[in-house]
Order: C-alpha cells, then structure tokens, then sequence
C-alpha cells in the first residue's frame, strides 16, 4: 500500500533525527551495519581493514555471514564496538 511507504522526504527526516542522536551522545547503541562490502571480502580482510583505519582493539566481535553452500560472504556485516564512543567515531568516520 502507497500510503504506508514512506516518503524520501520522511526518510531523510528519520536518517538526519537518527544522525544528530548518534552525534549528541544521546544514542547508546554500539553495533553498527556495514553495506556494501565488496565481494569476496573476508572476516580476515574485514579485520585488517578496520586496524588499519585505526579501530584495533575497539571492536569485540565480527559478524560476517556467508553461504552454506559457497562459502562466499554476503555483502554486509555487523561490528560491535567496546564503546558507544567507539561507535561515534566509527560512525564519523
């Protein structure tokens, strides 16, 4: 139904609200998506990517599922970070 969807406008409202939360310390959250990974991206290649941007030791767990049956990663992942300052600053980043 049409009238359930939100609209872009509405979105952009949701995601600019859901931002200036992160931004303002009010959120506590500390688990972060990421979209987008290229594929064949590996848990060993997600963890040298975010060292090497500066989060070693600022995260505590990895979540990259993969096809039972190839083997191959999905194109997202989930990290959880120590902090919900760690997850700011990877949020800005």
């Amino acid at each position: 139904f049409r009238w359930c969807q939100p609209t872009v406008d509405e979105d952009a409202k949701r995601v600019a609200s859901e931002a200036e939360e992160i931004e303002h310390s009010l959120d506590r959250r500390t688990t972060v998506m990421l979209r987008n990974l290229p594929e064949g991206f590996s848990h060993q290649m997600l963890e040298a990517f975010l060292d090497q941007e500066g989060f070693a030791a600022c995260y505590d767990f990895l979540y990259l599922p993969a096809d039972i049956c190839t083997g191959k990663a999905f194109l997202y992942a989930f990290v959880n970070l120590i902090t919900p300052e760690a997850a700011r600053r990877f949020h800005r980043h």
